[in-house]
C-alpha cells in the first residue's frame, strides 16, 4: 500500500540483486518504492495501487517482461501506466517488442544513476501534472453537478411560486374575481398556442437585446400581447400558463447559462405582462361601470391554425 503523499513507483525483477540497485538509485523522500518478484505479482501490484512509474525487468521467472506489460496494457487503470523496460543486454528486436508493448523507454543494465534520475524527474513531473489535472477535472465535474443542482431547485421553487400565485385570488380582485373563470386554453386553444409563441418570440428577442445590445424594447409588444388577452378575458392563471410553456420551450436542451438567462429575463417580462394587464383592466374599469364590456378592446387576435 502506497503511503499518503507518497509518489509510488514499481520495480519488478526476479533477480534481488538488480531490485536493490534500484531501490538504491531511486532513494528519495518523496517516493515509495515497492518491489515486485514476477509478472503475477506485478499485476496484482498495478491493480491495487495508483503507480507513477514501473521498471520491468526483460526477464521474468514466471513470464516475458513483453508479456506482463501488454497484461498492464490490457487493464483500463493501469492502461496509461509509463513502463520502463530494463534488460541485461542490448537486444534490438527485443528493445522493438519492448516498445511495440507500450514502452516509454529502453534501458540496459549497468544503469547510469544521473541518466536514470533525469529520466524519472521528467516521468514524475507528468505524472504530478496528470494528478492534477484529474483533481481539476473532478472538482470542477462537482461544481457543474452543484450549479445544475441549484438551478433545479431555483426553477423548482420558481415553478412553486408561480403554482401558488396562480391558484391565488388575493391582491388581483379585479382580474381574478370577474375574469379568467374559464381558461384560454380551454375557451380558445389555437389562439391560446399562437399567443404562447408570441410571447416565446418577446423572451427570445429580449434575451437577445440583453446579450448582444439590439437596442429591442418589449415593452409596446408586451402592451399588444396585454390587449389580446385582455380582449379574451384573461386572468392570471392564463397569463402564468402562457409564461410556463413558453419557458418550457426556451429553455429544453439548453446549456445551463442560457436556461439561466432566459429564466431570469422572463421574470421581469412576467412582472411587466402581469402590470400591463391589470392596467387596462383598471382603466377599463374606470371608464365603465359595471361588469366589462369586452366591445371595448378590438386588437388583431391570432386566427388560430
Amino acid at each position: 500500500m502506497i503511503e499518503n503523499g507518497k509518489i509510488g513507483v514499481l520495480l519488478v525483477d526476479g533477480h534481488a540483486p538488480h531490485l536493490q540497485e534500484l531501490q538504491t538509485m531511486l532513494a528519495d523522500n518523496s517516493l515509495q518504492v515497492l518491489a515486485a518478484s514476477s509478472g503475477a505479482s506485478a499485476l496484482r501490484e498495478v491493480l491495487a495501487n495508483d503507480y507513477a512509474l514501473v521498471f520491468l525487468s526483460v526477464q521474468l521467472p514466471d513470464m516475458d517482461g513483453v508479456e506482463a506489460a501488454k497484461l498492464f496494457k490490457q487493464q483500463e487503470i493501469s492502461a496509461q501506466l509509463p513502463i520502463i523496460f530494463v534488460d541485461s543486454e542490448f537486444d534490438p528486436e527485443r528493445r522493438k517488442l519492448c516498445y511495440e508493448a507500450g514502452a516509454v523507454d529502453y534501458m540496459v543494465q549497468p544503469l547510469e544513476p544521473g541518466g536514470l534520475r533525469a529520466k524519472l524527474a521528467v516521468l514524475l513531473e507528468l505524472y504530478r501534472f496528470k494528478k492534477l489535472l484529474s483533481e481539476r477535472t473532478s472538482e470542477f465535474q462537482q461544481l457543474k453537478a452543484d450549479s445544475d443542482e441549484i438551478q433545479r431547485r431555483e426553477m423548482e421553487r420558481e415553478k412553486n411560486v408561480l403554482e401558488r400565485f396562480s391558484n391565488s385570488q388575493r391582491g388581483m380582485a379585479v382580474t381574478a374575481r370577474l375574469h379568467g373563470e374559464r381558461p384560454v386554453q380551454d375557451s380558445a386553444p389555437e389562439i391560446f398556442v399562437d399567443l404562447v409563441t408570441e410571447y416565446q418570440q418577446i423572451l427570445e428577442q429580449s434575451l437577445d437585446a440583453v446579450i448582444h445590445e439590439t437596442g429591442y424594447s418589449a415593452t409596446e409588444p408586451i402592451h399588444d400581447l396585454a390587449t389580446k388577452l385582455v380582449f379574451l378575458s384573461a386572468g392570471p392563471r392564463d397569463v402564468l400558463q402562457i409564461h410556463k410553456n413558453a419557458l418550457a420551450v426556451l429553455c429544453e436542451d439548453r446549456p445551463q447559462a442560457r436556461v439561466r438567462a432566459t429564466t431570469e429575463e422572463g421574470r421581469f417580462l412576467l412582472v411587466e405582462l402581469l402590470g400591463s394587464i391589470l392596467s387596462l383592466y383598471r382603466s377599463m374599469y374606470k371608464r365603465h361601470s359595471g361588469p366589462y364590456r369586452a366591445v371595448n378592446v378590438t386588437p388583431n387576435l391570432p386566427t388560430g391554425r
